[in-house]
């Protein structure tokens, strides 16, 4: 028989053909017919005009492009809705979270960190259209195709609930990330930036600032470069969770012990979970929220919560402490008691900041900061105003030993031993009357308090000459500190009350009025004299030394106010 010419035929006639040519007979003629059929409905939208190709159990998908295929609905219904969408999205649902995990444990730069992500929501935005318009497009087709009505239906549906969850996520999730993609890209940070000093004689190290991409690797070169290190300061805001991690690892490799003087917030306690031991200061505070990006936070989204809650996990912080992190929205901070910590095993112990290099301090490269500082306190603006050049050694002291990370304590006692025995003399030469009398009292109330259990202390206050020069460098820790606040009132009385024309005695009154007070003093026990000229004798017995002190210094008080203060003067004349 002659071929027959397929395209001066209808689609309709060639579909009533092909439904009952005998296929096994004429099985060459049935595969033209077939393919005319295929090609015409790709071609033109007699598709969904005809209905009478029923033989549904007989479509197979033309060849071609599986993408193309499936984008202009050709594939069959269950193809193009359990592989193309259900399979596909599933293996994306389990592919993503790892590729986040792998790019946030790379050393990718913040710039590649975002357009990765964006790149991944642009992929993710084209698969899902693909997805959605070729299930519906195959869906459109499929009651033409011999198949249910009903099924088609419900594809559809499941095309419209794609499209809403779709919409939901990116206005969730989507949209945030991709906004702060972008800041990654150009660089723009809420965090403030991170500064790195090694500090007391290269044996600490600070943190302070922003945990932001980069930060390890800069600490990792300072623990190379300062192999002495043993504390970690930990005084940040947070930062990013995945440098926190690497960070923490830092820490682990190196030994070293986590110690924060202010505050350690966010992402910062995955590193102070690392010390080999975890030390609080004792105005210092943990504070603990949920992982965020973008603005979205893990306390919403659990999937942004994995890597933190993980780390706080491999701590071995206790379950009922990470439950509650995780319900903690990120704009919020949960700032667990000391009780809590240390229950946790969050901290080891609560410790005294002084001890450890000063830390935390903002700005601490500008003096003008640390002038700032220090006019927050009355005797350091009285210093400024009355002894300029005492307030200009004393902010020296304090520029080098900010500087170079020194112990608050040993800061502390450096300035005080200046002020209080260097800088004394001038003081108490240049003082008005009532002024160096009350300083002279609070002395005196000092030594009554040391007397008992600390008489060699006392005595040192009269006879400084007679003990070893550091034994009172500990007297601070041991005096009340209501007893040391009268000593600093009429310390700061002292300074305002500096005159070149306060009078002082000369050396003939001096020795009349001493020698009264010393009559006065024998009157009472006859060994007194001895004590007074001859005080080494004594070094073996503190407790007389430091009676005769303090009744020395009563006696000298209870003169009337002129010849007290003048007498007092003289005691710290400076010959010339």
């Amino acid at each position: 028989m002659e071929e027959p010419d397929y395209k001066s035929y209808t689609l309709n006639e060639l579909q009533e053909t092909y439904c009952h040519i005998n296929k096994e007979a004429y099985p060459e003629r049935a595969k033209k017919l077939k393919k005319e059929i295929e090609s015409r409905l790709i071609s033109d939208k007699e598709f969904i005009e005809h209905d009478s190709y029923k033989d549904i159990s007989e479509y197979q998908a033309p060849d071609g492009n599986w993408f193309k295929l499936h984008w202009k609905g050709l594939l069959p219904l269950d193809l193009s809705y359990w592989v193309n969408v259900f399979a596909i999205g599933l293996a994306l649902l389990f592919i993503t979270p790892p590729l986040f995990q792998y790019l946030a444990d790379s050393d990718a730069s913040s710039t590649v960190r975002g357009l990765l992500i964006i790149a991944f929501y642009v992929v993710i935005t084209g698969v899902s259209i693909w997805q959605l318009v070729g299930l519906y497009r195959s869906a459109d087709k499929h009651t033409t195709r011999g198949g249910s009505s009903g099924w088609a239906m419900i594809a559809k549906l499941m095309v419209l609930i794609g499209i809403g969850r779709y919409c939901y996520d990116m206005n969730q999730t989507g949209i945030p990330f991709i906004l702060e993609s972008g800041k990654l890209i150009i660089g723009e940070s809420k965090l403030p930036p991170l500064s790195i000093r090694v500090m007391n004689q290269g044996t600490e190290v600070e943190l302070q600032g922003g945990l932001e991409f980069g930060a390890s690797n800069r600490l990792s070169q300072v623990l190379v470069n300062n192999p002495s290190i043993r504390i970690i300061h930990l005084n940040s805001q947070g930062g990013r969770i995945a440098e926190a991690k690497k960070l923490a690892i830092l820490v682990k490799q190196n030994k070293l012990i986590t110690y924060s003087k202010t505050q350690c917030l966010s992402a910062c306690p995955i590193v102070f979970l690392a010390g080999k031991e975890k030390l609080l200061g004792d105005s210092a505070k943990l504070g603990f929220h949920s992982a965020s990006f973008g603005g979205v936070s893990g306390s919403d989204v659990e999937e942004l919560n994995k890597s933190l809650l993980s780390q706080l996990e491999e701590a071995k912080v206790p379950s009922w402490f990470v439950k509650k992190v995780s319900k903690i929205s990120s704009e919020d901070v949960w700032t667990p008691s000391t009780d809590e910590l240390i229950k946790a095993g969050v901290i080891d112990k609560v410790v005294d900041s002084g001890n450890y290099a000063h830390s935390g301090v903002s700005d601490w490269q500008n003096p003008t900061t640390i002038d700032q500082e220090l006019q927050k306190h009355e005797v350091y603006q009285s210093l400024n105003q009355f002894d300029k050049e005492g307030y200009n050694v004393v902010r020296q002291k304090m520029v080098t030993a900010i500087k170079d990370g020194t112990p608050l304590n040993t800061l502390t006692t450096g300035v005080n031993h200046y002020l209080y025995i260097e800088r004394l003399n001038h003081y108490m030469q240049l003082g008005g009357d009532e002024e160096v009398i009350q300083y002279i009292e609070s002395q005196i109330v000092q030594m009554e308090y040391l007397k008992n259990d600390y008489p060699a202390k006392c005595a040192a206050y009269t006879y400084p000459e007679v003990f070893e020069v550091n034994i009172t460098n500990d007297i601070p820790t041991i005096i009340p500190s209501e007893i040391s606040e009268k000593e600093t009132i009429a310390f700061n009385s002292l300074i305002k009350s500096l005159s070149p024309d306060n009078y002082i005695v000369d050396k003939e009154e001096q020795t009349a009025i001493i020698t009264g007070v010393v009559d006065k003093m024998i009157a009472v026990d006859s060994s007194y004299g001895d004590v007074l000229s001859n005080p080494s004798k004594y070094r073996e017995d503190p407790e007389k030394l430091c009676t005769v002190g303090i009744m020395l210094n009563k006696e000298i008080n209870a003169l009337p106010l002129e010849k007290a203060g003048s007498l007092l003067r003289s005691f710290y004349r400076t010959e010339s």
